[in-house]
């Protein structure tokens, strides 16, 4: 399974410069963090972000001696820079807990201008561009929030079937424009390639099971970056 995430970004400078930064501040042996780049061109930057964490541990032996021993563990971040029409995209691949170390590291090097911000998507909007741009989709699990309940409350819904869900949860739902999607998990019906299945929440997080992660992602990135930009 691969997990990819997207942010908005604030690049103040040109790409050039932006991928000289990052190379000058190459990770090597010694050094808390730093980067280490795969790809730069006019379109993209690819590359890793590591921070080395050292932690220190008391050891005990049978006969009493106490000893400190130094423990190293390394944070990193597989990332790809994109620009589209001078806007910035961040993809992170396999996501990790947190990307703070990375962020600060960023906003050291670029300084006023740079940011990052997280994307809300309408699910059900991707999910009719998917269908009108890839091929059909089968929902097999959609969660829902924001439902009307009795114009008393609002409520939230996981369904889950075999078959394409959207059918049941139109059936359940009186007011069937309100409410909104956080989470989808599909498969295509009739592709020869993917055959596999994703699942995408609205913050834009996709995990890719079972299909050519790459393929995938040429037909899907033209899909998300029109709901984007």
């Amino acid at each position: 399974m691969k997990t990819i995430k997207w942010f908005k970004v604030g690049i103040p400078v040109n790409i050039r410069d932006f991928a000289n930064k990052l190379n000058n501040n190459h990770f090597q042996e010694g050094l808390p963090s730093g980067f280490i780049l795969n790809k730069a061109t006019q379109r993209e930057i690819t590359g890793k972000f590591i921070e080395e964490k050292v932690f220190k541990k008391e050891v005990v032996n049978p006969l009493g001696d106490s000893e400190i021993i130094s423990i190293p563990d390394f944070n990193i971040v597989d990332f790809k820079f994109i620009n589209i029409n001078n806007s910035w995209l961040l993809e992170i691949h396999n996501t990790p807990r947190s990307i703070k170390s990375f962020s600060n590291k960023l906003s050291v090097l670029l300084g006023v201008g740079f940011y990052i911000d997280n994307i809300h998507l309408d699910l059900k909007k991707l999910i009719l561009e998917i269908e009108n741009d890839i091929s059909k989709l089968s929902v097999t699990k959609i969660e829902v929030y924001n439902i009307n309940i009795q114009n008393i409350a609002l409520g939230q819904m996981l369904i889950t079937s075999p078959n394409d869900v959207r059918q049941t949860l139109d059936s359940y739902l009186i007011d069937k424009t309100g409410y909104k999607i956080d989470y989808i998990n599909a498969k295509f019906t009739n592709h020869e390639s993917f055959t596999g299945s994703f699942e995408v929440r609205s913050n834009t997080r996709i995990d890719i099971k079972g299909m050519p992660v790459q393929s995938f992602l040429n037909a899907y990135l033209s899909t998300l970056f029109k709901l984007i930009f």
